[in-house]
């Protein structure tokens, strides 16, 4: 989710650790919107500041899984966050640069085969261009479902070899899947798959590649330059995008595909030319200079930029050779998937094949190559990126000698150009196409193990309202110390409970009216018979919090006048021989009241969204403190009230 070249993970965490903090403290020293006057931190706000914030990431975090992501799209940018793994789709040349440039590999590919050397993997085949940038065609309306029997249509004069290659995709995930070319069937697949008889793409319908095992038959033309220089024949049957140039080409890409290809008289001394000038020493491989540049792309105009800086990396070398080929009458196209791997170790054995060697490849041996037409010999690729891949055997040139490279990412993945080595005697077997395989227990249960862990936490942020409500409430009836303490706290989980159900304070309402609009306003039901419980408990809390707050302080104990007169008003003799203070049993009385005469949407809404757990409401005013010895004001006054 962050990218590697942009502020790393510590930088993320520390701004992420900021903006909590700012959001948190953002009213620290607000003005209080009830008293029109500046006072200080609210009771509360932090708490409900930090709360919002986490809502907030943990909403973007979820809400990724459920958006649908490009891996089933038209054009497949990629994969979108995977709840049980790494979210490594590869990216057809929008993103490879930032593949490559990962410091490690993600998307591991396992393969075994029993082709003379190590094939490149091919995903997709991006043959649109517009002039702007390089796009697969997916050709929906033509694609072919099943991949048990695939076939081109083009006869190729040279002599084929059947190939046989079994995958693993892994982690890996993207709507295209990796094979090697070209391939005339795969078995073993998951899903629907369909696949494109123009390009040999294939494609899930409704699946990807993700923890695919498959088999690949596929069949490997031995050309040779010979029969490349005798493929001068008229190209016939090939689709017209595939020919085509856009109208704005630059002029130093046209000038430079006409001096390099000068005295070539055949399509074949023509791409070697190109070839050759790409690889030659005026060019090198940077993964950075594309980026520092600007030209980090592969439309025309970074193409130019590119042939004026002689720098870049796969994109740009494939990009550079497919134009210019099809400038000089040449059908091409760009193929996007795997360089050839590094070996494992390990074999894998295969029914009539036996045990054959295994290799690997990941994010780092992304790549991208042109691949060009010639009649009677089908599409022939080429290597023009210099130290990255193999350069065929038909398409080696002595003359060249190969560019420079700066890519420090890639140390050690340059494939060797010698043959496959003899089989390894340890052998791990694959199964047939068509057999059931065997996942590992880890791969078994670590989607249920990320299922169980997303909807424990989606439940306790659904719960999180309530949590806090409660948290807040035996906070309030049971941590207070004294009655004057208490009282303050028994009011303000009074004025909450009454905003929960309905029954909202006014900023400008004295505690007496507040009370009295309470009880009048039906939610405590009638005032005798079984609700009686509830109304006398509001009176004697009113009658609490005005006593402390304005009462007649006593001689000594904790400042709270006449002292008891509440509580045996309430019928205090009671509660006292019970668990819990007389506050909070009046506060259960008012509670279960309120419940008892609500709706089932207010009771579900005070149960699990309360609304005085959100701001602005549910703060009570703040109280003045307790009058000093010698002050008082309405002597008697809770006596009144208990009295109502």
């Amino acid at each position: 989710m962050i990218k590697p070249q942009s502020v790393g993970v510590a930088g993320f965490a520390a701004a992420t650790a900021g903006y909590l903090l700012i959001l948190g403290c953002s009213h620290w020293f607000a003005p209080d919107p009830r008293t029109g006057a500046d006072t200080a931190r609210n009771p509360g706000q932090f708490r409900r500041g930090a709360l919002t914030g986490a809502v907030a990431l943990t909403l973007t975090l979820l809400l990724q899984l459920v958006i649908p992501g490009f891996d089933q799209g038209t054009f497949p940018q990629g994969s979108r966050l995977n709840p049980f793994g790494t979210a490594s789709g590869l990216n057809p040349m929008i993103s490879l640069g930032n593949s490559l440039r990962a410091p490690t590999g993600d998307g591991r590919i396992t393969f075994a085969t029993n082709a003379p050397s190590t094939p490149y993997l091919r995903s997709v085949t991006v043959d649109s261009f517009n002039g702007d940038n390089w796009a697969p065609d997916d050709r929906n309306d033509t694609r072919r479902l099943g991949t048990g029997r695939m076939d081109s249509g083009f006869e190729s004069a040279a002599t084929e070899v059947r190939v046989v290659t079994a995958v693993n995709t892994g982690q890996f995930t993207s709507p295209y899947l990796p094979v090697p070319y070209a391939p005339e069937a795969v078995n073993g697949l998951n899903g629907r798959w369909s696949w494109d008889p123009a390009t040999l793409s294939i494609k899930g319908v409704d699946t990807n590649s993700r923890d695919q095992q498959y088999v690949v038959l596929s069949a490997s033309p031995q050309l040779t330059p010979d029969l490349l220089a005798e493929a001068t024949g008229p190209v016939q049957g090939v689709p017209e995008q595939f020919i085509r140039t856009p109208a704005n080409v630059p002029e130093i890409v046209q000038r430079t595909a006409e001096a390099v290809t000068a005295g070539s008289s055949t399509p074949y001394a023509q791409a070697l030319a190109i070839q050759r000038y790409l690889r030659s020493v005026e060019f090198s491989y940077s993964l950075q200079s594309p980026v520092q540049g600007g030209y980090d792309g592969n439309g025309l105009s970074v193409l130019a930029d590119f042939l004026n800086q002689k720098s870049g990396y796969c994109i740009h070398f494939a990009s550079a050779m497919a134009v210019m080929a099809r400038l000089e009458g040449i059908p091409s196209r760009i193929a996007v998937g795997y360089a050839p791997g590094r070996a494992t170790g390990a074999t894998v054995s295969i029914g009539g094949q036996g045990a054959l060697p295994e290799y690997e490849v990941d994010a780092r041996d992304a790549h991208a190559w042109p691949e060009l037409y010639f009649q009677g010999l089908g599409w022939v690729p080429f290597e023009p990126t210099p130290s990255r891949g193999v350069v065929p055997s038909y398409a080696t040139d002595a003359q060249s000698g190969g560019g420079a490279s700066t890519n420090e990412n890639n140390d050690g993945l340059l494939p060797s150009v010698s043959p496959n080595p003899a089989p390894l005697p340890t052998a791990a077997p694959l199964p047939l196409p068509g057999a059931d395989a065997t996942a590992d227990a880890a791969s078994r249960w670590l989607p249920v193990l990320y299922s169980a862990g997303g909807v424990l936490l989606l439940g306790l942020l659904l719960a999180s309202p309530q949590l806090a409500r409660t948290a807040l409430r035996r906070r309030r009836l049971y941590g207070a110390g004294g009655d004057s303490a208490a009282a303050l706290q028994a009011w303000a989980e009074l004025r909450d409970l009454a905003m929960d159900y309905g029954v909202a304070p006014r900023t400008s309402e004295t505690p007496r009216h507040f009370s009295d609009r309470l009880r009048l306003s039906g939610a405590l039901g009638e005032p005798q018979g079984i609700d009686a419980a509830g109304h006398q408990a509001v009176r004697v809390l009113t009658a609490d919090f005005e006593q402390q707050q304005y009462g007649r302080p006593s001689p000594g104990g904790d400042g709270a006048g006449v002292p008891g007169s509440a509580a045996k008003a309430a019928g205090g003799a009671a509660a006292a021989g019970s668990m819990g203070s007389p506050a909070a049993h009046r506060i259960d009385a008012v509670r279960s009241t309120l419940r008892a005469h609500a709706g089932p949407l207010v009771r579900f809404r005070a149960a699990w969204l309360p609304p005085s757990s959100w701001p602005p409401g549910g703060v009570p005013p703040r109280p003045r403190s307790a009058p000093a010895a010698g002050q008082h004001s309405a002597p008697g006054t809770a006596s009144r009230v208990a009295g109502q």
